[in-house]
């Protein structure tokens, strides 16, 4: 789904490379961030696989609160940009 996503909103919509891009990268650093983090949390690799350890959960948590970030602010700017079209 995140390769959809990621090749959709370049293509199918009128947002400017230049603008997308930067905000692309901009919007990547957060979950880079918390992987990088869990994976130097983790004592080795079999915990990252089992999900169960401490390295495991801050990856999941701050991957899901920074995906929902993303589409509320995503979906924020759309009905933004339609309202003023309108």
């Amino acid at each position: 789904p995140c390769v959809v996503k990621n090749y959709g909103l370049a293509v199918l919509t009128s947002i400017p490379v230049s603008v997308y891009f930067p905000a692309k990268l901009l919007g990547l650093l957060p979950t880079t961030a918390a992987h990088v983090y869990a994976g130097s949390l983790a004592s080795s690799a079999a915990d990252l696989g089992n999900g169960f350890g401490a390295a495991g959960q801050v990856a999941a948590a701050a991957s899901a609160v920074a995906g929902m970030g993303f589409v509320s602010l995503l979906a924020g700017y759309c009905l933004h940009a339609r309202a003023c079209a309108s």
